[in-house]
């Protein structure tokens, strides 16, 4: 039964529940969350209960309506428990742990919401047919990833330059960006020369230089970037917050501008 959670570390024999297709998290939150178990990381894998041992299985987790703090921990059949760091979740936007394990036997995967347990998904791991020789065995591991959404290319939205359009690039060289949502010269910020540090990490940094027009003058100068929020959307991951800082004799000026997943 869902409830506050109480130990890490759970002893004794781990029960196997009823199989169903999805689970859904119950009481007041009711299909708040969708939490399952599928037998790979990609986005199309199907919620299974059975895997085989060579398979790389993966936790699912979406919050369906609001922004959370969430937690999966996998019981493993010698009741060793594993947990992966909290992190955060968008709504609407489907994360994957992936599960590392070689030993046969029923597993438990168990999703928190700030502390409480909102729901559980049972699997077990079968061992797979032997082949026509049987190589040497070897010691059996257990992990759990650190979580994170479903892996994909990292881009950012962005005009290229000379349009309005929004395009998505891989660490982009030139880069357009519009305050206050509008998409004029006035409120342009057109960005060249850029070079990003940790692309694809949670927290991407770049350097570059800066043009602004208004008026019909044109000013330039060198820049800091850095692009946050890192989600799964439309296949792919993508930067959702940008921050520019504009470094200028006259006066320094930081612009923090939300950026569209798709």
């Amino acid at each position: 039964m869902p409830g506050a959670r109480t130990a890490r570390v759970l002893i004794g024999v781990i029960a196997v529940g009823g199989l169903m297709a999805m689970s859904l998290a119950a009481s007041a939150s009711a299909a708040t969350y969708t939490t399952y178990v599928g037998c790979s990381i990609s986005q199309f894998a199907a919620p299974s209960h059975v895997c085989q041992i060579g398979d790389s299985p993966g936790v699912f987790f979406e919050s369906t309506e609001t922004d959370v703090e969430y937690e999966v921990c996998v019981t493993f059949p010698e009741a060793t428990e594993i947990c992966a760091e909290e992190q955060g979740a968008e709504a609407g936007v489907l994360y994957v742990n992936e599960v590392t394990t070689e030993i046969p036997g029923n597993h438990l995967a168990t999703w928190y919401v700030e502390g409480v347990e909102i729901a559980s998904w049972s699997f077990r791991m079968d061992e797979p047919a032997p082949p026509m020789q049987t190589p040497a065995p070897t010691p059996p591991s257990t992990s759990i990833s650190t979580p994170g959404p479903i892996s994909s290319p990292t881009t950012i939205g962005c005009s290229p330059g000379g349009q309005f359009a929004t395009s998505f690039s891989v660490h982009p060289r030139r880069c357009v960006m519009f305050r206050n949502a509008r998409h004029d010269r006035e409120h342009e910020i057109r960005m060249t020369k850029l070079h990003w540090r940790d692309w694809g990490e949670d927290v991407a940094e770049a350097s570059g230089r800066w043009q602004q027009c208004a008026a019909g003058t044109c000013s330039s100068g060198p820049l800091e970037a850095k692009a946050t929020r890192r989600v799964s959307a439309c296949d792919r991951f993508v930067y959702t917050r940008i921050t520019i800082h504009i470094l200028s004799p006259q006066r320094d000026r930081t612009y923090s501008l939300r950026l569209p997943p798709c």
